[in-house]
This record gives structure tokens, sequence and C-alpha cells, in this order.
């Protein structure tokens, strides 16, 4: 008998197409009316990979101080954005780029947003995350009740003190025609790649973070404009500085 997680995970898989059908819904989406931030493209992470993922842990207690751009710079650079690709001799081809995680069939079909709750520089809005060009879009300025109404669905108290979230969303049509309904549990699995990357670059420059599941994501997809169909909320990252250091086992 096999194991019921691979029986679940394998099922109604249902492809329709082993490649998108029209190049365009896989291209990087853009808000074109928007401002547009470019974030400084960040230095090399110094720290050994066995040293961050000893130190790695998730941060219920911030501290309430600001997240830095540099920082959130590294954090979304490291572990999302486009980057050139280096051979095996450790040279980098021009010609090539690709992203830091794992996606079924390079479909990528998560976009990130920026939620920042009264930033000094970024303010109380939601921002896009371009990897490509590594640059934040404005989609639309956040309201103080807004922001309460958000971190309120995540129902733990501690959210009312994360200053920076990372908002994912999946787009469906970027991997059903290839993957059918096993597209969105492809998602799932991805989001967990891209988490861990946060995670790591996070304790890397002194970033708490903290993994957020739960949420009222119809009302943030209202809320943000999407139809909750093709492009639905799905997973949150919390990120902001670390209240105190607690190795606290999960």
């Amino acid at each position: 008998m096999s194991n019921p997680v691979f029986k679940y995970l394998h099922t109604h898989r249902n492809p329709s197409d082993r490649t998108l059908f029209n190049a365009s819904i896989g291209a990087t989406k853009q808000y074109e009316s928007s401002d547009s931030l470019r974030l400084p493209i960040p230095a090399t992470v110094e720290a050994s990979i066995s040293d961050l993922l000893l130190q790695r842990h998730s941060c219920r207690q911030m501290s309430g101080g600001a997240v830095s751009i540099p920082n959130i710079s590294s954090i979304l650079y490291w572990s999302m954005s486009e980057l050139p690709y280096q051979n095996t001799n450790g040279n980098s081809e021009s010609d090539f780029r690709r992203r830091p995680y794992p996606s079924g069939g390079a479909k990528y079909p998560l976009d990130a947003y920026l939620l920042t709750d009264t930033h000094k520089e970024l303010g109380s809005a939601l921002y896009h995350y371009r990897p490509d060009i590594h640059a934040l879009e404005t989609v639309k300025d956040i309201t103080p009740k807004e922001i309460d109404l958000i971190k309120n669905s995540y129902v733990y108290d501690f959210v009312a003190d994360i200053p920076v979230m990372v908002i994912f969303t999946y787009i469906m049509e970027r991997n059903v025609p290839k993957y059918g309904t096993f597209g969105a549990k492809l998602a799932l699995i991805e989001a967990g790649h891209i988490g861990q990357n946060i995670a790591t670059i996070a304790q890397a420059v002194n970033v708490g973070s903290i993994m957020l599941a739960g949420g009222d994501f119809e009302r943030m997809d209202a809320l943000f404009g999407f139809d909750s169909y093709n492009e639905s909320t799905f997973y949150t990252v919390g990120l902001g500085k670390q209240a105190e250091v607690n190795y606290k086992k999960e």
C-alpha cells in the first residue's frame, strides 16, 4: 500500500498540455502604471549555510524596529530574484538567468507582494516584487484600518507587531496547462522552497522571520484586487527585528 501522502499528491493530476499554450501567460506580472522602486543589489552573504541553518528559528517576538530597505533587498534578492547563472567554473553566463529555488517545469506560478506597516521609507502600502528587475512596484496605499483587518485575520496576537509581510499569490494559469490540478499542489511545495530561502537569508541579515499559513485570504484578495480564482493569496512570511533570540524547536 502506498503512503497516503504520495497518493494525495498524485490524485487528480489531469494534465491538459505539457507546454504553456500561450507564452505571455508565463511572463512576469507587471504593474506598468505604478511607481517602481529599484532595490540595491546586495552584497554576497558571508555566513556559512551550516551556521545559518543552526541559528534559524521562528521569531514570534518582534521589537517593533523597522526592517531596512537594504535588508529587505537582501532577503528578496537571494531568496527569489532572477540571478545570473554560474557554471561549474564559477563564471557567470550573462545570457541565462535563473531563480534560486525549484519550480515545476520552470513555470514560476507564485508572485510575491510586500505589505509594509508604517515603514519609514515605504509607508503603509502593498508592493509587488519584480524578480526580473529586483524592484518593488506600488500596488496601493493601505490604511491603518485595513492593516488591522489583515493582521487580525491571522488570529495570532503576535502578528500585530510584524512590520513587514511577504504575501504570496498563486497564479493558476501559469502551471495548470502543464500539470492540471496537480499544479496547485506544486505551488504549495514551491512556497515552502522560497520560505526556506527567506528564513535562511533573514537570519544572515539579523532579521526575524515567521511563517504564517493561516489567514482570511478571501478578505485579502478583495482588498488587494485579486479574483480569488486565477490569482489568490495563500501564504505569508512575517519579517521584523527580533526582540529576543529564542531557539525553540518546532
